[in-house]
């Protein structure tokens, strides 16, 4: 069966990242904030990768809908929830001014991810989601990208496009 993963996580916590990752492993689909599977969903011939940040452009996004527009064109509908340090993540919040303040940036993103484990569990994907840390992606992108295409039945051995970057050291030099 076809494989449509849905990329999910609170804003700055590596949707993009690893919605590019699972393009240059051969899924059909974009980076950009606008998705064009918000629009159309295509039969599945080949896999697609659509990514959702939490919230994305100001709205929740709804994965029930999401999951049953992929189930309806044929697609086995699999999720991978992005995650990130705690500190990292608000702050990256605050500096790309999706929020204005820390406290704003922490009551998101909880709200985020409770909106995003609650819809996994309204679409039916309890038992199809990966959990992956930004972190792991860091420290260990080959191995971490070769569990994620194993289990998504992806083509493994899928040499990485980019190298992969620390972008939470900046959030730390302050305080080290």
């Amino acid at each position: 069966m076809t494989v449509a993963v849905l990329v999910v996580g609170a804003e700055g916590s590596g949707t993009r990242l690893m919605t590019r990752l699972l393009m240059a492993a051969g899924c059909l689909g974009g980076d950009d904030g606008v998705q064009a599977f918000d629009r159309f969903v295509p039969p599945a011939t080949c896999p697609i990768v659509w990514r959702k940040s939490y919230p994305h452009y100001g709205r929740w996004p709804n994965l029930r809908r999401m999951a049953a527009r992929g189930r309806l064109q044929g697609y086995e509908v699999r999720a991978v929830v992005m995650l990130r340090d705690w500190h990292a993540l608000c702050a990256s919040q605050v500096a790309a001014h999706h929020v204005a303040t820390l406290a704003d940036a922490r009551w998101r993103s909880r709200e985020a991810y409770r909106r995003i484990f609650r819809g996994l569990e309204l679409a039916g994907l309890t038992q199809a989601y990966i959990p992956v840390t930004y972190e792991a992606l860091v420290d260990r992108p080959t191995p971490v990208m070769e569990g994620v295409f194993r289990e998504l039945g992806l083509p493994e051995g899928t040499p990485l496009p980019f190298p992969i970057t620390d972008a939470n050291a900046k959030y730390y030099k302050a305080q080290a």
